[in-house]
């Protein structure tokens, strides 16, 4: 199930790295932990975060984002120098082994995670809007608390097939 979901986000959501995909206990409640990368214009990234609790006939959605400032990148250099990064591949220009999917490690996409977006180097970088969203998550996560009216919310099962016919074949064909 985990596994699919990510598919799906993945394939909805182009232009966006995806940076964690998480299900999750929140509470006591089904939560979907996700974080992505988002490219600005001109420069730098911004990042979102969210936790959703889907149910069958609602969802509820807690999002936080930080969006890079002044100068960037200056995360991605110092990992750069740390992990000693320096081949590119002679066809595409890019660093090898720098990006990855952080869950699938053929899939490959015109914008990825990269070294730089490991937590680990969340320590590192504590101002940094990556690091901000996530510890905003995690404070969620540790803080948050809920009505217990919500438990009782039929849970999402995910997409209904239809048994009705698709609507090209009401043409005659």
């Amino acid at each position: 199930m985990e596994q699919r979901i990510r598919r799906y986000l993945i394939r909805k959501l182009l232009g966006l790295a995806p940076l964690e995909i998480e299900l999750e206990d929140l509470k006591g409640l089904r939560a979907v932990k996700t974080l992505y990368k988002i490219r600005m214009d001109p420069t730098g990234f911004a990042f979102l975060g969210s936790y959703t609790l889907p149910f069958a006939n609602c969802s509820y959605v807690i999002k936080v984002q930080a969006v890079e400032s002044g100068t960037t990148g200056m995360r991605e250099c110092a990992v750069l120098l740390i992990e000693d990064c320096k081949e590119a591949d002679e066809e595409t220009g890019k660093l090898i082994g720098w990006e990855a999917d952080p869950y699938d490690a053929n899939y490959k996409a015109d914008f990825m995670a990269n070294r730089a977006d490991n937590p680990k180097y969340d320590e590192k970088f504590p101002e940094h809007p990556l690091s901000r969203t996530r510890e905003y998550l995690k404070e969620i996560f540790d803080d948050i608390e809920f009505d217990n009216s919500l438990k009782d919310l039929p849970a999402f099962e995910g997409p209904k097939r239809s048994k009705s016919k698709p609507w090209w074949k009401f043409f005659g064909r």
